[in-house]
């Protein structure tokens, strides 16, 4: 069986081939990291009764999200020369995402958890695929994923602040004083 290639530009450098089914799976990621920024950004926008605390751990990872899709979307169209639009029905997509508004912090947690399970799945086969070429890439998307997973289980357990702090190591110097100023 044989695997479809696209060659892609690398500016100020030779063309690269990449299989299709890597290409789609970072598009896949982009779309997922943009949605789930914008869940985030949702909650932190219309939910009441977070917590000053819930609210800075819930714009830490907003920030975090928003960090990856931005790597990503540059990977996608500068590194790999590829046509990337951000998504058009964000919005719709964060409404049917988002937990519902009048759930539990546990509730909140528990959806978190389970999206960032499969945001680990998907970072590990991403780095089976991927690993010789942008190790960097690989390392930061899966670091990511794993520190949202982390802090959602802590959070369920009553153990914030460690997974806060690797959340924060993700984050640029300019988010983490943010994050922290705001507290």
């Amino acid at each position: 069986m044989s695997q479809a290639t696209e060659t892609v530009a690398k500016p100020g450098g030779p063309a690269a081939t990449v299989d299709e089914m890597t290409i789609r799976l970072l598009r896949m990621i982009y779309v997922s990291e943009v949605y789930s920024a914008g869940t985030f950004a949702y909650v932190l926008e219309t939910y009441e009764g977070l917590t000053a605390g819930q609210r800075r751990r819930f714009d830490a990872c907003r920030r975090l999200e928003v960090m990856i899709a931005a790597r990503l979307f540059d990977h996608l169209t500068r590194d790999l020369g590829l046509p990337i639009k951000p998504p058009v029905r964000t919005r719709q997509a964060v409404l049917n995402l988002a937990p519902p508004r009048h759930g539990t912090w546990f509730d909140y947690m528990t959806e978190l958890e389970g999206g960032a399970i499969r945001g680990v799945q998907s970072a590990r086969a991403l780095k089976a695929m991927y690993q010789d070429r942008e190790p960097n890439l690989c390392a930061t998307l899966l670091a990511s994923r794993m520190a949202l997973r982390d802090f959602a289980r802590d959070e369920l357990d009553d153990q914030s602040e460690s997974s806060l702090d690797r959340i924060l190591a993700l984050l640029s110097p300019e988010d983490r004083e943010a994050v922290i100023g705001g507290a």
